[in-house]
């Protein structure tokens, strides 16, 4: 119960710092991404939102960033004569910092985070449900194209520790594209 505590705790203050350093004047960013990861479901979708801070080096970007994604995938699974339909979802939601530079037609930029995941797997031949809230952290590189002034394709990998794990696996690692309007 204490660790429960201590990690909401966590994630509000890493809430309350991302809205406080994200009231300087600065550009906003929102994006969508088609994401990719190691462990089922593999597939999703998600939505970002960033807002850069006003830097005096023009060429050099910090951004706060605000995400959620949606990854839900149907299994099939016969035993015998009986077939049994399993949905698994997945939904989180995070923070992180960015840096990067604007170099030419390319932004390569690094960051880290924190985040909650919400896994779950509903059976239609059981009641069974377990649902798994886990607090990570995030490490990500991603590349930027400055093609357009307002229409920002990128491509992201993003690397989740979870707090109840130790080794790294395949299944912590995504692979995201997607593209970011800014204004």
């Amino acid at each position: 119960m204490l660790n429960s505590i201590f990690t909401k705790s966590t994630l509000l203050f890493v809430i309350a710092l991302f809205i406080v350093v994200s009231e300087s004047n600065a550009q906003w960013s929102i994006g969508a991404t088609y994401e990719n990861k190691g462990e089922v479901p593999t597939n999703g979708f998600g939505l970002q939102l960033e807002r850069d801070m006003k830097l005096p080096i023009p060429l050099i970007f910090i951004r706060t960033r605000a995400h959620a994604s949606f990854f839900n995938e149907t299994n099939n699974i016969t035993s015998g004569n009986i077939q049994i339909d399993q949905e698994v979802s997945s939904y989180d939601f995070g923070v992180a910092a960015i840096a990067g530079a604007n170099i030419a037609l390319l932004s390569p930029y690094a960051g880290l985070g924190i985040g909650l995941e919400d896994y779950s797997i509903n059976s239609d031949g059981d009641s069974f449900t377990p649902i798994e809230n886990e607090v990570y952290y995030q490490a990500m590189v991603g590349l930027g194209l400055n093609l357009l002034p307002l229409i920002k394709p990128f491509v992201e990998l993003r690397y989740s520790g979870f707090s109840n794990t130790d080794e790294i696996s395949d299944s912590q690692q995504r692979l995201m594209f997607g593209v970011a309007l800014r204004f």
